[in-house]
């Protein structure tokens, strides 16, 4: 019986007693699900299509687990090539789920291949062994080159982002993404993010690296690791205002003290530089974006509970102004009297706070991190512990037996470990889209792009278009090899045209030292 059904009138109970109640029975259902980890967001990209059609068939269950040698190029540490009778007593994952859908072979070694004569009486698993070092050095060799590649784009799109802000010849304040699209690109991000760490913890368990325990990850128990999310939130909140975390708030303070006091010094700091403008109370919030956007900007990596945390900071710091500035007393900020009661002790939440956090934060996501919790710090301590593990997605433009050609690699060092398809569905999900008049894929990118004056000058901008600032947040088209290719104006897409390479390539040679640039 859920929770749900012990209370006879729901409608009695407060807006955070339902949520708490939702978000109790929805981790429950979630754990019951599946044995696997659902990969998150799948529902939330915009105009995400529909996922493809699982098959969860006892024979397709039974290809993939025979199948798992094949998709191990190497593995670590002490290697991995002769371990079959251990890999046989290792448990085999039977369900379909999970969020990526892993390739059924990595590397085509054949079929049986010739006869034992043909090879000198090798044995099947010898002649496999062979064949698969063969493929080994043929996908390092196609690595090589595909870094190669990389690096050679990356470094001529290094001065592009200048070159092509000059040339839009429209004010930078109006290339800077609005709230909205930088959220909607940012759930691309975690889309991307979360099909990452999904691949990466299917190679851990395939591997035999993880403990004997990591099968229960897949039906942990939400409610177990609330407090863990939430705790996590606020160390996210504090780094991402780390600007106002200085020396004199970490002094032996406690979190909550520290948050209490980066937030007051956030709110200090803004007065001081708001405080003699004349702008509207329409434009405050203007102002205090800007604010923030330039102090506490995002990460890379979206986190959208902190961002609510954040959101609910800057609806306040808007209030205080419009307040200061109108003779009123300064109302106390939001998260600054919900922590001023949320603890126990240090690292132990109030029932209290973790109900009032449950009612301000987004449930499916809440849910969902609390799910995967044991799974993310499986994979921090793996990373830990291999510190020279990445991964990245690879396109081979001469592979014409598959839509995409696209494939997620993990890598050791620069030695390939691990490879698997991408599909196109996934792909429009991590906001890549296909190349119109070329092969490849592309995606929006929001970067800060650094204009010093001299290249300012050097470019021939107006005054009135940088408004004297250097930096600027903009939305850039790069390609999958790092190629920069266009940026995104209200107005469109300007691309990049070659006429201007001779443009960017004069940019590195001038010095962009203030002192050099005041005294020319």
């Amino acid at each position: 019986m859920s929770s749900t059904e012990l209370v006879t009138d729901l409608g009695a109970l407060t807006a955070k007693e339902r949520a708490r109640i939702m978000l109790k029975d929805s981790t429950r259902e979630a754990a019951v699900i599946a044995k696997s980890v659902d990969r998150p967001l799948r529902s939330e990209s915009p105009e995400a299509p529909p996922p493809p059609p699982r098959s969860d068939t006892k024979s397709s269950s039974k290809k993939r687990a025979d199948k798992g040698k094949g998709k191990q190029i190497r593995g670590f540490g002490n290697g991995g090539d002769s371990d079959s009778d251990r890999d046989e007593k290792k448990p085999k994952k039977t369900d379909g789920g999970g969020a990526v859908k892993k390739s059924s072979t990595v590397v085509d070694i054949g079929g049986a291949g010739p006869s034992d004569r043909t090879y000198g009486g090798l044995s099947a698993e010898e002649l496999q062994a062979m064949q698969l070092r063969r493929a080994i050095r043929v996908m390092d060799q196609r690595w090589e080159a595909f870094e190669s590649h990389n690096q050679e784009c990356k470094l001529r799109s290094r001065m592009r982002g200048p070159v092509l802000i000059a040339m839009t010849d429209l004010p930078c304040a109006s290339l800077a993404p609005s709230e909205d699209l930088q959220l909607d690109l940012l759930k691309f991000e975690k889309y991307m993010e979360e099909y990452k760490k999904e691949a990466l913890f299917g190679h851990i368990r395939d591997q035999g690296m993880q403990h004997d325990e990591t099968d229960k990850l897949r039906v942990d128990s939400g409610d177990d690791h609330l407090e863990d999310v939430l705790l996590s939130v606020e160390d996210s909140f504090l780094e991402r205002c780390s600007y106002f975390d200085g020396a004199s708030t970490k002094r032996g303070y406690s979190k909550v003290a520290r948050m209490s006091l980066v937030m007051k010094n956030m709110q200090d700091t803004l007065w001081e530089e708001v405080k003699e403008t004349d702008e509207e109370e329409q434009g405050v919030g203007q102002l205090v974006a800007r604010f923030l956007a330039y102090r506490c900007p995002r990460d890379r990596t979206f986190n959208l509970l902190a961002e609510q945390y954040f959101r609910i900071l800057s609806r306040d710091l808007m209030e205080g102004v419009v307040a200061q500035r109108n003779g009123f007393d300064v109302p106390t900020l939001t998260l600054v009297e919900e922590l001023k009661d949320s603890r126990r002790v240090e690292d132990e939440l109030t029932p209290e706070y973790i109900d009032w956090a449950i009612s301000v934060l987004d449930h499916t996501e809440l849910t969902k991190r609390c799910k995967n919790w044991s799974r993310d710090k499986e994979l921090e301590d793996f990373l830990a512990t291999f510190k020279n593990c990445r991964q990245k997605f690879v396109e081979d433009p001469d592979d014409t037996t598959s839509e995409t050609a696209i494939s997620l690699v993990l890598l050791k060092g620069n030695k390939l470990v691990n490879t698997q398809p991408v599909s196109s569905e996934d792909l429009s999900r991590m906001g890549w889209y296909r190349q119109n008049f070329r092969s490849g894929f592309w995606r929006y990118q929001v970067d800060s792009v650094n204009l010093p004056v001299a290249w300012q000058k050097r470019l021939g901008m107006d005054g009135k278009l940088t408004d004297g600032e250097f930096r600027f947040d903009v939305i850039l088209k790069v390609r999958m090899d790092g190629e920069v290719i266009g940026i995104l104006t209200g107005d469109g897409d300007v691309g990049w045209s070659s006429d201007w390479d001779m443009v960017a390539e004069s940019l590195r040679n001038v010095n962009v030292s203030r002192r050099h640039w005041a005294l020319s």
